[in-house]
């Protein structure tokens, strides 16, 4: 009892579109359609403010999400590849030589 279920956070991008930056379920609430309703309720904000066009970025192996959003009209725009570098400190403009192409 009283722990947050889950949370949707949006952002403008000029005058016609909202994005949708972040939607979390927490584990022990999925399956319950509190993701659905959270993105219901941020696309009826995000009209209510005007916004004609809405937005978002996910991963293609999060199934359960894309799911939701092709069932609530999305359509994917494009797919890219993004990387990513684990470790700590700078990556470094001048590799080691035999590292680099």
């Amino acid at each position: 009892e009283g722990a947050v279920a889950g949370y949707v956070k949006t952002h403008h991008e000029g005058e016609s579109t909202g994005w949708l930056n972040a939607l979390v379920v927490a584990a022990p609430f999925r399956g319950r359609g509190i993701g659905r309703a959270l993105l219901l309720r941020a696309l009826a904000r995000l009209h209510g403010e005007g916004r004609t066009k809405a937005g978002l970025v996910t991963e293609d192996r999060n199934t359960a999400a894309l799911a939701l959003y092709r069932s609530a009209g999305f359509t994917v725009a494009e797919e890219e590849a993004a990387w990513w570098r684990e470790g700590t400190g700078a990556v470094s403009p001048n590799p080691p030589r035999s590292r680099a192409p």
